[in-house]
């Protein structure tokens, strides 16, 4: 009885050390997220975005998964996975902006920041940076020079210009 029970212990860790390291089809371990599917043999890595979506990237080898992986932990560390996803507005991406600048000295940066907030945060900064047109910065752009406030400012004017151009994600019609 004791060869027995011996003997199928040996099998439930067998088992357990297989469900702890997975591996490909030709033997290679595989990390958290990586799998190998056995139809086209591509390999798979799966993660969920920071909206909550599912996403898959493929590869034909691991080493080229893996490089896309490296990546991917790379853009997401610098925020930039919410550019894919299409969910980035104007003010994030002028915020992201702005807080990558140390080299503007204070009353510049306060300047921009003031400008911003004024002028653009509260109508097109709250618009999808993916849905904005060329055309639409082009009207915007035409609404503010109508402003009263800005026809004698011109210096005015050339700041929130710049503001524009530094978030010159806008697509052409």
């Amino acid at each position: 009885m004791a060869l027995t029970t011996e003997f199928h212990c040996r099998i439930c860790r067998i088992k357990l050390n297989m469900a702890q390291t997975r591996k490909d089809l030709r033997g290679r371990v595989l990390r958290k997220g990586e799998s190998q599917r056995r139809s086209d043999e591509r390999y798979v890595y799966t993660y969920t975005d920071p909206i909550g979506r599912r996403k898959y990237v493929y590869a034909q080898d691991l080493v080229t998964l893996r490089e896309k992986e490296a990546q991917l932990m790379k853009d997401q560390m610098d925020g930039l996975d919410i550019y894919v996803a299409g969910k980035a507005t104007v003010n994030f991406v002028f915020d992201s902006y702005m807080s990558l600048k140390n080299n503007l000295k204070p009353t510049t940066k306060s300047n921009y920041l003031y400008m911003y907030d004024r002028f653009i945060r509260d109508t097109l900064g709250k618009r999808n940076i993916a849905e904005i047109k060329y055309s639409d910065v082009v009207q915007f752009y035409n609404h503010l020079t109508k402003k009263q406030e800005l026809r004698w400012l011109m210096t005015t004017f050339q700041q929130v210009q710049s503001s524009i151009k530094m978030n010159g994600n806008a697509n052409r019609d």
